[in-house]
């Protein structure tokens, strides 16, 4: 399980990176251009700030302010390795943060004023939405499928409740 789990967290982080590298090299920089997918354009951002731009002017706080999250996500993930929890929610939980440290790389090596300065590389565009990378897509989707696994498991863990006074109920009537 620990191998697994590693090998998704650290796939993650390769994948967005190597698409971000593919974007910067291939992409102008704030020109929309169509992609295959009719709704979504590429278009390549540098976001100094969070999701939709929040948080871009605290700059080098808002990166140790992630990085300070990621670190007690990763040894929360670690510890449930080490207990053996749950091995499919466990990987899909390394594969969103993943994603989280996927952007924390362009936090710390892409800044023009140091360590944690740097800007995310966005390029998925929707005109209607937002400006966001692999990395987000990684992220929102490890989330969302571990919330769909833990429902899915805690469901088929439930037993059936028996309301035993609708039985008497019945027995009465008859």
């Amino acid at each position: 399980m620990a191998l697994r789990t590693l090998t998704a967290g650290l796939l993650a982080i390769a994948a967005d990176q190597a698409a971000k590298g593919i974007a910067i090299l291939t992409l102008p920089y704030g020109q929309p251009m169509p992609s295959v997918i009719p709704t979504v354009d590429l278009r390549l951002v540098l976001n100094p700030g969070a999701a939709f731009g929040l948080g871009a002017r605290v700059g080098p706080l808002l990166a140790a302010g992630i990085l300070i999250i990621l670190t007690v996500l990763t040894a929360w993930i670690v510890r449930r390795v080490i207990r053996g929890e749950n091995p499919t929610l466990t990987v899909l939980l390394a594969i969103a943060v993943g994603g989280g440290w996927g952007n924390m790389v362009d936090r710390a090596f892409r800044g023009e004023h140091g360590v944690l300065s740097g800007a995310v590389v966005d390029y998925f565009s929707i005109s209607w939405f937002a400006i966001f990378n692999l990395a987000d897509v990684l992220t929102v989707g490890g989330i969302a499928a571990a919330l769909l696994v833990a429902t899915l498991q805690h469901r088929r863990t439930q037993s059936p409740v028996i309301d035993a006074s609708a039985d008497q109920s019945a027995v009465a009537g008859s």
